[in-house]
């Protein structure tokens, strides 16, 4: 009678070990397969930080995974005023927004909300500038002729002509905001299957100790 006690009670000590290791395996997996299932921004066009030397007339973003739909897409100035989207393309991991005309020169932010493939809800966003030329400038930096206004009698010199107009610029600024990937309304699959294998191994482990029992 002495002797079985402790066996039993080695025998329920080794089932609840074997049910607590299986049970944080299950936590890790489920886990690890939640957030690995968020779609995330892989790129973007142009990219995050970017300075443009050119005209742009739509903005690319590329996904991890693909997109099952774009809840927001919205280009603000540094000035927070929104830009018109003219068109909205959504195909596979890649959303395009083609812009009713070409950006000015100034620094913008990109604010963006899509549903992943798994139906998580995430979000982000990114900066860049547009530094382009302005038309009509020479390419090789020289001033152009400036006519002969002279007269025999009296030179006539107009006020402020020989000041060149510089065209206003905005500079970027240095410190870009990193792109905030959040998700959002987790879903309840993952934590059913969690409930589902601890009472499982729960079972198992009555089993095994009614038996040895």
């Amino acid at each position: 009678m002495f002797k079985e006690v402790p066996s039993k009670r080695c025998s329920l000590n080794s089932c609840l070990r074997l049910a607590l290791m299986l049970t944080l395996c299950g936590c890790l997996l489920s886990f690890g397969f939640s957030v690995n299932a968020h779609t995330l921004l892989k790129s973007s066009a142009p990219a995050d930080g970017e300075t443009v030397r050119e005209s742009i007339e739509s903005i690319v973003l590329t996904f991890d995974s693909q997109v099952q739909d774009v809840i927001k897409l919205e280009l603000m100035t540094e000035a927070n005023h929104t830009i018109h989207i003219d068109e909205l393309q959504h195909e596979g991991r890649e959303v395009t927004a083609f812009l009713s005309s070409p950006l000015d020169n100034g620094r913008y932010t990109v604010n963006w909300e899509i549903v992943s493939e798994d139906g998580h809800i995430t979000n982000g966003s990114f900066n860049f500038s547009v530094e382009a030329e302005l038309a009509g400038a020479p390419e090789d930096g020289t001033a152009l002729d400036e006519p002969d206004t002279t007269e025999t009698n009296e030179a006539i010199e107009a006020p402020g002509a020989d000041e060149p107009v510089a065209p206003d610029e905005e500079a970027p600024q240095e410190n870009q905001a990193l792109p905030t990937e959040t998700a959002e309304e987790d879903t309840l699959l993952p934590w059913l299957g969690l409930i589902l294998v601890v009472i499982v191994i729960a079972g198992l482990a009555y089993v095994l100790w009614r038996k040895r029992s």
